[in-house]
């Protein structure tokens, strides 16, 4: 079981709403995951599955659970939303793991709260088994990243665009607090409130932090790194509004997020993001627009502001040559700790121009400096041979390479598979894809259905909102 510490429910009541009791579900386990639980010192080994539906999908509460639907506000896409909230997900509580780190259990798709606006509170399947597979992953490639610790099915119908089987999926994070979180009290002026929630996060996640700059300057900093990760294996959020970026610095919500196949600078996925806000390659632009935000969500805490306004304008400034710095940094490993920008350029551009995969164009290169053939043909590609020889001839550790480029990853096209197959009650799909990216930096002599690139028929061209 856990033992809960509910830190957050004692913060004054305009951080949250409480959840008055449990749902009315009557859920099904579809996952439980034990590899996480055992490492977070969690004891759940003698504990029914129907019971693990229960308490991890809202229709039955665990003793010390204080169940809170947490307050926040956002820009979604550029537009302010000033009061938004867990519209469809509550906090059960936080826990102590072994190491004395403190986590946050939090239910999504649990049903109504007070900030639903409408809505069910409800999630369909699709979507719950797309974060357990890609927040998987990500864990799996040393991405900072939410947790997915269980899957239930509600073995309810959630109207959508169509009806769909719905889901609730429990998640483990170091903290909810977002950037939209301060944005919920900054901009209303709630300056006590502000206070209290500045001083309550640095205590929890920046300890050694002095003073609300250094705490900034450290949630920067975590930020930046994250998104240079992910960007490092392809990946595309989606959805980085601000109440999406996590002051933890793990990656939280895998909406309609996803690896890309074929390289583009500019690839977007999400059926909401008509104009790319949230492309590719607008990715660290975006982290340092919502580092703004919480710039000047902190400002108004300062006893100078007109100093800490210049302060904050140039550590901004900083962070964008930081991020440039850190990207080509994993970059860099990427092609065997070459530093060199003209080449890391060239090599992109080879891969946009030919349309080459980019998780296995990597592998590619390390099989050819191997002596190995190739999985793609990529020695056939046009700049290819040219780019090869520069590269081979500045000597790259084939070490580093095979530390930094994974072979598998949740490709979209399996986890639509997946998802598919799961919404008419098959997870044969689902729990062999888990299997296959626990290991992603795993080599083999021949590709597993896995780690192929899709087919042209098999190409998820949009992937859309829970909601």
């Amino acid at each position: 079981m856990i033992n809960f510490h509910n830190t957050y429910a004692d913060l004054p009541s305009e951080f949250f709403d409480p959840m008055k009791g449990p749902n009315s579900f009557k859920p099904t386990l579809i996952a439980f995951n034990k590899d996480l639980a055992h490492s977070l010192g969690m004891k759940f080994e003698n504990i029914s599955e129907d019971t693990l539906a229960r308490y991890f999908s809202g229709a039955a509460f665990m003793n010390g659970s204080t169940p809170i639907a947490m307050a926040y506000a956002a820009h979604q896409f550029g537009h302010w939303v000033p009061e938004l909230g867990d519209g469809r997900a509550m906090l059960l509580g936080e826990f102590l793991s072994p190491d004395g780190e403190r986590h946050d259990v939090h239910l999504k798709g649990s049903g109504q709260t007070k900030y639903s606006r409408r809505g069910d509170g409800k999630s369909a399947l699709g979507p719950v088994i797309r974060e357990y597979l890609i927040s998987e992953c990500m864990a799996a490639l040393n991405v900072p990243t939410m947790r997915t610790l269980c899957a239930v099915r509600t073995n309810e119908v959630v109207q959508r665009d169509l009806e769909k089987p719905g889901a609730v999926l429990t998640r483990i994070g170091k903290s909810h607090i977002r950037v939209g979180t301060f944005q919920f009290f900054a901009l209303k002026g709630d300056l006590k409130n502000l206070k209290t929630l500045a001083d309550y996060t640095m205590k929890r996640l920046y300890p050694e932090t002095k003073s609300y700059v250094e705490f900034w300057k450290l949630t920067s900093l975590r930020q930046i790194k994250l998104v240079a990760k992910w960007m490092s294996y392809g990946f595309i959020h989606g959805v980085m509004n601000t109440d999406n970026m996590a002051i933890s610095g793990e990656t939280i919500d895998y909406g309609p997020c996803a690896f890309m196949d074929e390289f583009k600078f500019n690839k977007v996925f999400s059926s909401i993001d008509r104009n790319g806000r949230y492309a590719y390659s607008n990715q660290p632009q975006i982290a340092l627009w919502n580092l703004t935000r919480l710039a000047e969500c902190l400002l108004p805490l300062m006893d100078n502001q007109d100093e800490a306004k210049i302060l904050f304008e140039n550590e901004l400034e900083q962070l964008h040559q930081l991020f440039i710095e850190e990207h080509f940094k994993v970059m860099s490993m990427k092609l065997g700790g070459i530093k060199d920008h003209t080449l890391l350029k060239d090599w992109l551009n080879l891969l946009e121009m030919n349309e080459l995969d980019f998780t296995l164009s990597f592998i590619d290169l390390e099989r050819l400096l191997e002596g190995k053939k190739s999985f793609t043909g990529i020695e056939t590609r046009s700049g290819f041979q040219n780019f090869f020889e520069e590269w081979k001839n500045k000597n790259p550790d084939l070490t580093i390479m095979k530390t930094h480029n994974p072979l598998t990853i949740a490709r979209n096209h399996m986890v639509e598979r997946a998802i598919e197959k799961s919404e008419k009650g098959d997870d044969a799909d689902f729990f062999e894809l888990i299997e296959a990216i626990k290991n992603p930096f795993e080599r083999k002599d021949d590709l597993s259905p896995f780690d192929l690139p899709p087919k042209a028929e098999e190409k998820v061209l949009r992937t859309f909102c829970g909601t």
